[in-house]
């Protein structure tokens, strides 16, 4: 089964920042999202979906 991982931020002011990621790719991930861009992991909650797809409502989209 597929799973995805959502990082979203929680930080007071800021729009939720939403950011969807893979098992097999987390650890690249956290690399490039967190350790290189001044980003407070620990103000993000991670959370696991098992399911096929996720819906993500958002204001505005950027691709990484």
């Amino acid at each position: 089964m597929i799973k995805f991982i959502v990082y979203t931020s929680h930080a007071i002011g800021d729009e939720p920042e939403v950011l969807v990621t893979t098992p097999e790719l987390e650890e690249k991930f956290l690399d490039e999202w967190f350790n290189h861009t001044g980003r407070d992991i620990e103000t993000y909650s991670r959370d696991v979906y098992d399911h096929t797809g996720i819906r993500v409502r958002v204001s505005g989209l950027r691709v990484m």
